[in-house]
């Protein structure tokens, strides 16, 4: 009997072979994609907009983020310690506003990516088109 874990990677390998074909998930009834002009399952997804998002996002929230750190480091430690304290919180403003950042943008791209530009590309004809 095969279980759940084993046809999971049996489609991760089958996805990892032919890089250019989107193939449906396990189990579920959905079709692959289909170039409109020459009907090919052969489909890649160029994720322009998420790409420019997660970038975008990251380096937003790592300056935003590291702006609000050294502030609280520089208040939290006192005058003591107030140089320690805002480079450490800078670095982990940084690293948290830019996770935080790049997840948002991400989103954001992806919205854009399947509603305003043409994010499919054909590996058979070479047409662009939308889902």
């Amino acid at each position: 009997m095969v279980n759940t874990l084993t046809v999971g990677f049996i489609h991760l390998f089958l996805c990892s072979l032919d890089v250019g074909r989107q193939l449906p998930p396990p189990f579920s009834k959905e079709k692959a994609m289909q170039c409109p002009n020459c009907k090919s399952d052969r489909i890649d997804k160029k994720n322009y907009g998420k790409r420019t998002g997660t970038v975008v996002g990251a380096v937003a929230g790592a300056a935003g983020g590291a702006k609000t750190g050294a502030a609280l480091g520089l208040v939290a430690a006192g005058p003591v310690g107030a140089v320690a304290g805002s480079i450490a919180g800078s670095i982990i403003g940084a690293l948290t506003g830019g996770t935080t950042g790049g997840m948002i943008g991400a989103k954001a791209g992806e919205v854009v990516d399947e509603h305003v530009l043409d994010n499919y590309h054909c590996l058979n004809c070479g047409h662009d088109f939308s889902a």
